[in-house]
């Protein structure tokens, strides 16, 4: 058998090699004997005696740019289903620790797929357009900080795309997807692809995609390697296409019946559903989801100010209304109210949306304001059972905004200190 190709040495199969043809397709071969000829074009011609063959999907180049929760999480997860990824941050310290082979972030299950794949199938840079040239697939996980009136600031997300339409628009020989990560408000697709036109992008070499994340701190591997569902949003086929090849190692279930793979969490689908739609669906679709999640919350705090009135148990009373598929157990559980770095600025965002609509989403300011009552409440009961609290020593067990990470953004525990502190 005789064919044109370049050789790369395998890691995991005995006395082989990966045989990557010129179009890109792979092929994993475990060869009995081998002998070289002279070169001829471009490739090498070898000969093979081949005992087995075996198909692998075709690996796509992958850039993610931004290494907080979402995209170092997306870029090794990327890694981990087989594509050879970069990740890039403009915080050249923060690429030294990676580099070095700490983990700057607490999450499960994050620092072995960093140790597997660092130097191998997951690179890290501080350079937005080499990542670009070198990649099919852009994703783009910066951070959308709200500004003053609820909006999100999508000054990264404009910077970040400026810089990869340069990128594109010095060697435009390939076909390229930018894909949002970030969580960003409707239409924002449309907003970077207007950037990069105007910044020189060829409009036939790129496609703008948005891919919404579902991960929650303390289980973001697992919610990405097992997930709800996977939203792809464009509307181009082509788009479409990179973008479900990315994903098919977990759409087929060929993730899944490799060795040493993350563990199963349970109650998961497998292969994993996959929903395409257009980027604003897609765009919306995130934005709703995260309020709806957070109107939970609310609700089920305001339900347990009643319970308390009326000497009801709210536990009983949340297992009695999660035992409702309609309803679900998720996200039924009071407490001091939501934060983090999603839920209080996701739910401002998406108010904001409808006001610019001309909706008033007065459901969305209900639920704002019964999490703010509620660190209140929480206060009154710790004054009503200690009286004075001048003089006396409190603790709190746990700054962050929930369970299983280290993250303190926007969490009700800090004020909640300064309040008991006054």
């Amino acid at each position: 058998m005789n064919f044109p190709c370049r050789i790369i040495p395998s890691m995991d199969v005995q006395n082989g090699w990966t045989v990557r043809h010129p179009c890109g397709r792979g092929l994993r071969l475990i060869v009995l004997t081998a002998s070289a000829v002279p070169p001829m074009g471009a490739g090498l011609r070898f000969s093979f005696v081949v005992v087995s063959v075996v198909i692998i999907t075709p690996m796509v180049r992958v850039a993610v740019i931004g290494s907080g929760y979402v995209g170092l999480v997306a870029a090794a997860c990327f890694a981990e289903l087989g594509h050879e990824v970069i990740c890039v941050d403009n915080d050249a310290r923060k690429i030294a620790v990676l580099e070095r082979g700490e983990t700057p972030i607490h999450e499960k299950f994050l620092p072995e797929l960093l140790a597997r794949h660092r130097g191998h199938r997951l690179r890290f840079s501080g350079s937005v357009k080499d990542a670009t040239r070198a990649s099919q697939a852009i994703f783009i996980a910066v951070g959308t900080p709200p500004s003053e009136n609820g909006e999100a600031d999508l000054s990264y997300v404009e910077a970040v795309s400026r810089e990869i339409a340069q990128a594109i628009a010095a060697h435009p020989n390939e076909y390229r997807i930018v894909v949002e990560k970030s969580t960003v408000p409707v239409d924002t697709s449309q907003g970077v692809r207007r950037v990069m036109e105007l910044n020189g992008a060829p409009t036939d070499q790129f496609d703008v995609a948005s891919n919404p994340e579902f991960l929650r701190e303390g289980t973001a591997v697992t919610d990405f390697l097992y997930p709800d569902r996977i939203v792809i949003g464009a509307d181009s086929e082509r788009c479409i296409t990179l973008l479900k090849k990315i994903y098919e190692p977990l759409t087929d279930g060929s993730y899944y019946k490799n060795k040493n793979i993350i563990p199963e969490p349970d109650e998961v689908q497998i292969p994993a559903r996959l929903i395409a739609t257009s980027a604003k669906s897609a765009e919306l679709i995130k934005h709703a989801s995260n309020a709806f999640l957070a109107m939970k919350i609310s609700f089920i705090n305001a339900v347990a100010a009643v319970c308390e009135s009326v000497g009801a148990d709210v536990g009983q009373v949340r297992e009695g209304m999660g035992a409702d598929v309609r309803i679900g157990k998720r996200f039924l559980y009071p407490g001091v109210g939501y934060g983090g770095s999603c839920f209080p600025k996701d739910v401002k965002a998406f108010r904001a949306v409808a006001q610019h609509c001309g909706y008033d989403f007065r459901l969305l300011d209900e639920v704002m304001k019964i999490n703010d009552e509620q660190r209140q409440r929480f206060i009154k009961k710790v004054r009503n059972a200690l009286w004075i609290l001048k003089g006396k020593r409190l603790a709190v067990l746990g700054l962050a905004f929930k369970g299983g990470t280290d993250d303190i953004r926007d969490s009700q525990a800090i004020p909640g200190c300064r309040d008991l502190s006054r």
